[in-house]
């Protein structure tokens, strides 16, 4: 009920029609899904800001296109909404924030966070829109925590945050005797998930 949420979860006819101008591509409900956080990462630029609230209401994000990460992310909401995706906001308190525990129904004052749930294909998946860098399904390390508070009309509570990945250095060194009977070594290193993302960004995606 509080005023800076209610168009998000529910926009008027004109904030529809705005968000309708964009038409993601793909047939499944993964590949929209993709196609809207691509735009919503790309057109809506991040202040660098955080809270566990928006800053601004929706019409005002949707002119502006720059917002602190609860706008964008509410924004990233309304666009996945708006197709027929199901989107709820997700309440978290990040690494650092001095609240690893939460109890089963836990203050407001615990969280600093605001991200979003989405079960698309009967998967779920955890999604934050803050950079264009960092793929569909992935969230800044520091985000990377055992349970966020789900925010529905009913049903409201906490629910485990799963993301699953195998990131890692793999280096595999291959010596042998060239033509001439010198040492030579071959070096293969490999990256996964979230190490690749940080190699190709060349600094961490968090």
């Amino acid at each position: 009920e509080f005023d800076l949420f209610v168009h998000y979860l529910n926009p008027n006819a004109g904030e529809k029609s705005q968000i309708l101008t964009f038409v993601p591509k793909g047939e499944t409900e993964i590949q929209k899904a993709k196609d809207v956080y691509n735009f919503v990462t790309e057109k809506y630029s991040y202040n660098g800001e955080y809270s566990p609230f928006p800053s601004k209401n929706l019409r005002a994000m949707l002119e502006s296109r720059t917002g602190q990460r609860a706008d964008i992310n509410l924004t990233l909401m309304a666009y996945l909404r708006q197709n027929g995706l199901t989107a709820y906001p997700l309440l978290i308190s990040s690494k650092g924030n001095g609240r690893s525990r939460l109890v089963d129904t836990p203050f407001l004052d615990l969280f600093n966070q605001l991200i979003i749930y989405a079960k698309i294909d009967d998967k779920e998946y955890f999604l934050d829109a803050t950079n264009s860098e960092r793929p569909f399904g992935y969230l800044p390390l520091s985000h990377h925590v055992s349970y966020g508070y789900i925010m529905k009309e009913k049903d409201s509570g906490l629910i485990p945050v799963q993301l699953p990945h195998r990131s890692g250095i793999v280096q595999m060194v291959n010596t042998k005797l060239d033509e001439n009977n010198h040492l030579v070594s071959e070096s293969t290193v490999r990256y996964t998930d979230y190490d690749a993302l940080s190699k190709m960004n060349g600094s961490s995606i968090d």
